[in-house]
């Protein structure tokens, strides 16, 4: 297979678009866990980009880019080209390589300012506030009232994760909330990892049922419309969310703690899985991993909690995944 790649920057200016087919090196990291995907790109000092179907020598970074521009970073193998990043760029090193560091859509949600004020807020309602004009996929939860003045909408998806549980991220344009392992635009083919053919390295180690960590917050909205809240768990585990209406808090707590005693009592592999570039594997995804081995077989479904991608002259196009909730559930294998 042969490696490919094409950087697309877009003048925020003028718009004017400027092409590159190669880099010195491409780190990319992609996950829910926190807000913002990155994306640092490395390009050499003498190399060519093209406008139209004209080629020009890169001289003035200064002139040429500048903080906010778009950028998009599409690799692949054979001339199949996969979109990796599409963001902005957020700081450029004049360095030799120069470097380039890129956010996502976040990028934009960090410098803005906004004041919400909302009474018996949805979750919907608070994001739409916070981001107007964009495509929202959420928990379709009642909030409670919601207050917070001259901020930024970074800051507000912050306070969401700190009172609620509730992660806020983007793919692409798409601005999803509380949906980390749900997001039906995924793709449903589950990639399969199998030790010996595609697994360069891994880092899996089987974690026991007492040390796994979990968080589950429970719900319960009564018919006068106020809300009763109970959670239980390990803080920066994983993240289960349970809405029962019309529960009695005694009653919230018995199931949430069942749930919780229950969950406790299963083990699940940790670590992660480095693999070429192709298959695509986005955070929120379910993966196999296979192990046919003759001394210890392996077989076992996760979702993806992190996804490194790196392009490198002597390591390649090579994707790291880092697995996280262990699958219980039968998926269909395709």
């Amino acid at each position: 297979m042969v490696f490919c790649c094409r950087i697309t920057i877009e003048s925020a200016a003028d718009q004017s678009k400027k092409f590159f087919d190669a880099a010195s090196s491409i780190e990319i990291e992609k996950t829910w866990r926190k807000f913002t995907n990155t994306a640092v790109l490395q390009l050499p000092k003498g190399v060519y980009y093209q406008v139209g179907n004209t080629m020009f020598a890169m001289e003035s970074i200064k002139e040429l880019f500048k903080t906010g521009d778009l950028i998009k970073i599409e690799l692949g193998y054979n001339r199949e080209l996969k979109t990796e990043f599409q963001g902005y760029i957020a700081r450029i090193q004049p360095t030799i390589p120069v470097e380039f560091h890129c956010e996502n859509e976040m990028y934009k949600m960090k410098r803005n300012n906004v004041s919400i004020h909302i009474e018996d807020a949805t979750v919907r309602q608070i994001l739409q506030a916070a981001a107007p004009g964009y495509e929202i996929e959420c928990a379709d939860e009642i909030y409670g009232d919601f207050s917070m003045a001259e901020t930024t909408s970074a800051k507000v998806f912050d306070e969401l994760k700190k009172k609620a549980g509730l992660y806020t991220f983007f793919r692409g344009k798409r601005l999803i909330c509380g949906l980390q392992y749900s997001d039906d635009k995924l793709p449903t083919v589950i990639p399969q990892f199998e030790f010996g053919k595609n697994i360069i390295d891994n880092s899996l180690q089987y974690i026991a049922p007492e040390d796994c960590k979990l968080k589950i917050y429970g719900k319960s909205i009564q018919r006068d419309g106020s809300v009763i809240v109970y959670d239980r768990g390990d803080e920066g585990g994983d993240i289960e969310r349970w809405n029962q209406d019309e529960t009695t808090k005694e009653q919230l707590k018995i199931n949430i703690d069942r749930r919780y005693d229950n969950a406790k009592t299963k083990g699940g592999y940790a670590g992660t899985v480095t693999s070429f570039g192709f298959p695509v594997v986005e955070h929120g995804q379910t993966i196999r991993v296979l192990d046919p081995g003759i001394y210890e077989k392996r077989d076992s479904m996760h979702y993806v909690d992190e996804v490194k991608i790196s392009v490198s002259a002597s390591g390649g196009y090579r994707r790291v995944s880092t697995v996280g909730k262990f699958v219980t559930e039968k998926k269909l294998l395709k």
